[in-house]
């Protein structure tokens, strides 16, 4: 709706946040979906343009928002037109993200997406703790790509009523997904307002909460393939007479799944990393240390670049 455009957007850019537009493509062109009762007025397709230009990721919310648990056999349909229309209107992005109508799926809706999509939003409104599918925080990696989690944010939500939420994720790790679906400036037409729509300021507050806890800011999409990404990479590590070397090869396809990843390179207390080389580039590759000097561990952290390469790491003995 208008609201996420006008308002959403430049609240999120003024933090450096890019946010990930979940988008319902088949009313695009008239301007206004029908949300029940209710006619809500949509931002254009030249604004989902100046959005994805702008750095925010664009999703497809299917062509109608039909829900696809109640009525799976129109999932095909449904997923498939929303897919083209996203792929005619934005030629540049290769890839899209889906989030479900109603936060909702079926097994048949599931198997659909993934011939379009690598990963899905779901979720609900309740923010259970260890219960993404009704709301709650994901884990490090979520059980099933086809239905992370994520937290429908209510009218009614204020910072202290999510500040459990966002302590979890805080002392646990994991993934927060909130779901905004308006915010209301006080002055915007009650039509090109979103569903259980947020006051402005609270969604300031939120944002400004959320930035409180020093977490990873990233668009829906972006940190699914960091996740995939990274959960798939492959190492083999051995012993060789010019150092210790790691080979690291990617199982996905690299024009997707093209993020930078670390590597974490634990040495025993004692033992120092001197330099990394990577031997595809002939570079030297820069590293820092993690963590207190005075552990059992010392950790390295290396970044490594998309795809397959090969590290020969040279370690030493610390001498008093």
């Amino acid at each position: 709706t208008q609201d996420q455009y006008l308002h959403a957007a430049p609240e999120l850019e003024a933090r450096g946040i890019r946010g990930t537009y979940i988008i319902i493509t088949g009313p695009r062109e008239e301007g206004v979906w029908t949300d029940g009762t209710l006619d809500r007025q949509l931002f254009s397709w030249d604004q989902v343009r100046d959005l994805h230009a702008r750095g925010h990721e664009i999703a497809s919310h299917t062509a109608t928002h039909v829900d696809l648990k109640a009525h799976p056999q129109q999932a095909e349909a449904e997923i498939a037109m929303a897919y083209e229309n996203l792929s005619r209107e934005l030629p540049r992005a290769s890839h899209f993200s889906l989030g479900w109508p109603y936060w909702r799926s079926s097994p048949t809706a599931s198997d659909q997406a993934r011939r379009f999509h690598y990963a899905a939003r779901a979720g609900g409104i309740q923010g259970i703790s260890g219960s993404p599918g009704l709301g709650g925080p994901n884990g490090m990696a979520p059980v099933d790509y086809m239905m992370i989690g994520s937290r429908a944010i209510l009218s009614t939500d204020n910072l202290a009523r999510l500040a459990p939420l966002f302590e979890e994720v805080h002392g646990n790790g994991g993934w927060f997904v909130p779901s905004f679906h308006g915010i209301n400036d006080g002055l915007i037409p009650s039509m090109a307002l979103g569903w259980e729509a947020l006051d402005l300021e609270t969604f300031r507050e939120l944002l400004d909460g959320l930035a409180s806890y020093g977490f990873w800011f990233a668009p829906f999409g972006e940190v699914a393939r960091y996740a995939m990404q990274r959960d798939t990479l492959e190492l083999q590590i051995w012993q060789s007479k010019e150092g210790l070397r790691i080979h690291y090869s990617g199982r996905l396809d690299p024009a997707i799944f093209n993020h930078t990843l670390t590597l974490v390179i634990e040495l025993p207390k004692g033992y120092l990393l001197q330099s990394v080389l990577d031997e595809e580039s002939g570079k030297l590759l820069s590293f820092h240390v993690d963590g207190l000097s005075f552990s059992s561990t010392k950790s390295y952290l290396v970044e490594l670049s998309p795809g397959n390469g090969t590290l020969l790491l040279q370690v030493n003995r610390q001498t008093l």
